[in-house]
């Protein structure tokens, strides 16, 4: 192929996930856009719709994403050396070892972005949940110097207190490994990351309600 007359199959102002049948006949998209809601067609491989198969309107809950674009916040996803169709060799990196190359490479893309004219390299945030978070505590902390904000929710910061089947999978048993499951360098800098948080939290709280008599904090 050279990328010569190429023939769109997709249709309209949307951004398409395409599913294509085993034998290139049919394909099924996925498609929405910043004022609708994600549908799903299947579709001959002339681009013709053969049957719409539904919509998500009552349940939508994508517009995260054009909410922060249009607060004027840049948003970047990044797979890291580790993720999963890294394949094998990605993934044994993270072996009795989670959290470190993650965020090197997060430093190296929040490095790239420092070279761009229209970004704050004072604001730059990172967020996620579960595992996520625990990347959050780390970026807050061992790259402090590249991640000025974050949110972390639902963060494991104790490997003994997290689930057994994903822990092991990495980090080994409590035996095999015992400095994983007395926490260590990581699980320290997520711990320091979740006390900052929490005093950050006391801070806005009480600076945000300043006549109030009582004040309630979730730590």
């Amino acid at each position: 192929m050279d990328g010569k007359d190429l023939t769109r199959l997709t249709f309209g102002e949307y951004t398409h996930n395409v599913r294509l049948s085993p034998k290139g006949s049919y394909f099924i998209t996925t498609h929405s856009n910043i004022s609708t809601p994600q549908k799903m067609a299947v579709c001959n491989n002339k681009g013709k719709v053969i049957r719409e198969l539904g919509d998500s309107m009552d349940g939508w809950k994508g517009i995260g994403n054009q909410w922060w674009a249009q607060e004027g916040m840049i948003q970047l996803s990044v797979d890291h050396r580790g993720s999963g169709h890294f394949g094998k060799e990605g993934v044994a990196l993270m072996y009795r070892d989670l959290g470190k190359w993650e965020i090197n490479d997060y430093i190296e893309c929040v490095k790239w972005l420092r070279t761009k004219p229209y970004v704050d390299e004072k604001k730059v945030c990172i967020t996620g949940s579960s595992y996520g978070g625990y990347v959050t505590c780390m970026a807050l902390t061992y790259g402090a110097d590249y991640f000025t904000y974050g949110i972390a929710g639902s963060s494991p910061t104790d490997w003994r207190l997290y689930d057994t089947h994903y822990t092991e999978r990495y980090m080994e048993t409590p035996d095999e490994n015992p400095e994983a499951d007395t926490g260590g360098e990581g699980q320290r800098r997520c711990k320091i990351a979740l006390r900052q948080h929490a005093s950050s939290i006391a801070t806005c709280w009480k600076s945000r309600f300043p006549r109030r008599s009582s004040r309630s904090c979730i730590r």
